[in-house]
């Protein structure tokens, strides 16, 4: 009989753990509660937990102190999506639990369970239950009543695999989005098969697949340009001003009133800047710092700003707008705190903001701060067009506090997608239109669902990305119905699963 469980024991069950999610990543994807293609938490959870197996690989005590602190670090680093970041919670609680242990009893591995669970709950701001956080907080509550009567570390796994999979089949009933959609939470379905695999219970001709290595692709937008140019022009100026000035530099930022403009850009050449600026009217509160000199009196605080998208057209449009950094990421593809972490560390300045443009990114974003010796803010953007009004909002001449407080992010969202499986209201296959995160049609041509979307729609700003399944003449049309729009801007986005993404400002 299996009395206690030390560091040996517990690298098995992570080697077991990645095996047999990774066999089950796609039960648990197909687990979404909307029938759109962004079911991803099994691959979430397998990468997570195939980082920290890659990393306990090393360890070579066999305290399971020692292994279990390596685990939470590497989960806390490789945590992917919502269920991700749960899960590398739980193991940073288990790791506070089992501190200075060689090996743990029943008793306290029941300890450790509750400690994980009650970190993973701690670690969301808004804890819903009929979520993974049900499951292991249950699964918790069962070890330690199973621990109270017994001593055998196989019968308290088997006591917290039941009450796990009880919990499971409870989420429907707790969430309705589950009942509506037919399905148990994905997260806890994935905890479940953790918990099988701790046990071992899995078939044991299983063959060892290969890992999957999801590295999101990082572009970074170089410093060019070496002087801050700031100044005021004592007149109001039209687009030509502001096309003219941006072959100058780049951070071009032109804000003003009837009677005088703001300018801030950063340049090679400050003195052609001026002379241009000139035609306009008297320049006053000049202002030129040098970029590269360590001891620059900037007039605002500098901060970078990162945004995760899913498309290179979307990439440029956000580069254009000024972000510093994006990370290709989304969908099906959420990056890592490791992925974040890395951009965050190669911005210039101390003080990062991230779009996460995602609802999975973002809890993944928030766990940067912790792991970062910056500065860094997230903003809570769960979509592109959330993500493009919140970066037309900032004010690079102000504070980042200042824009973290101000920033509205107040847009309409509108995507279409297809239908990966059959619900009450669409059929596997159909095109979906969804507003503001509601599906509120379906039908076979995507233009004609977006077309419907927009009719008598109100915005100054209309921001159209398209896939390459759609072809430009098709999207133009789109263009044709909004020519009452103060501004729409048309892009091949390059994004997968979505034909349109639309943001409607």
């Amino acid at each position: 009989m299996m009395r206690t469980f030390d560091g040996a024991s517990f690298k098995k069950a992570i080697e077991v753990s990645v095996k047999w999610l990774d066999v089950n990543k796609q039960i648990v994807n197909d687990l979404n509660v909307y029938p759109v293609p962004d079911g991803d938490t099994g691959t979430n959870m397998y990468l997570t937990l195939a980082g920290v197996h890659e990393a306990i690989k090393g360890v070579k005590s066999s305290a399971i102190s020692d292994v279990v602190e390596k685990a939470a670090e590497a989960a806390l680093m490789n945590a992917r999506g919502n269920s991700g970041t749960a899960l590398s919670q739980f193991f940073i609680g288990f790791s506070d639990s089992v501190k200075g242990k060689r090996k743990v009893t029943t008793k306290e591995l029941a300890d450790a369970f509750k400690k994980g669970a009650e970190q993973a709950y701690f670690a969301f701001a808004e804890p819903v239950e009929g979520t993974i956080l049900t499951v292991m907080r249950e699964a918790a509550e069962a070890a330690a009543k199973s621990a109270a009567l017994n001593t055998s570390i196989k019968k308290v796994l088997e006591d917290v695999i039941e009450a796990a999979e009880k919990a499971l089949k409870k989420t429907p009933e707790m969430l309705p989005v589950l009942a509506e959609a037919g399905v148990v939470d994905a997260g806890g379905k994935g905890f479940v098969y953790m918990l099988e695999a701790w046990l071992g219970r899995i078939d044991r001709n299983v063959k060892k697949s290969k890992t999957i290595t999801l590295t999101p692709k990082i572009e970074y937008k170089d410093l060019e340009y070496r002087y801050c140019t700031e100044f005021i022009v004592n007149s109001k100026v039209d687009e030509r001003f502001k096309s003219k000035l941006s072959k100058f530099g780049g951070s071009l930022l032109v804000v003003g009133s009837k009677n005088m403009t703001k300018v801030h850009i950063h340049t090679n050449d400050p003195d052609k800047v001026f002379a241009f600026a000139k035609q306009y009217g008297e320049l006053r509160n000049v202002k030129v710092d040098d970029m590269q000199e360590q001891h620059t009196n900037l007039l605002f605080d500098p901060f970078a700003v990162i945004a995760v998208v899913p498309g290179k057209g979307i990439a440029k449009e956000f580069l254009r707008l000024g972000a510093d950094i994006i990370i290709y990421g989304g969908q099906t593809m959420n990056p890592s705190v490791k992925d974040i972490k890395q951009a965050v560390e190669n911005c210039r300045f101390n003080k990062v903001v991230i779009l996460p443009n995602n609802k999975n990114v973002q809890t993944t974003a928030e766990l940067v701060k912790s792991v970062s010796k910056k500065k860094v803010y997230v903003l809570p953007t769960k979509t592109i067009p959330q993500g493009l009004k919140a970066i037309l909002s900032m004010d690079k001449t102000k504070p980042v506090e200042y824009n973290m407080k101000n920033i509205n992010l107040n847009v309409t969202t509108i995507e279409i997608t297809y239908a990966t499986r059959t619900t009450k209201s669409v059929k596997k296959g159909e095109i979906v239109a969804i507003k503001s995160g509601k599906i509120v049609g379906s039908g076979t041509d995507p233009t004609d669902l977006a077309i419907e979307l927009l009719k008598g729609i109100k915005g100054k700003k209309i921001y159209i990305f398209y896939s390459k399944d759609v072809k430009m003449i098709d999207a133009l049309k789109l263009d044709a119905l909004l020519v009452k729009t103060n501004h729409v801007r048309i892009r091949k986005g390059y994004q997968p699963h979505y034909h349109y993404i639309i943001a409607v400002i």
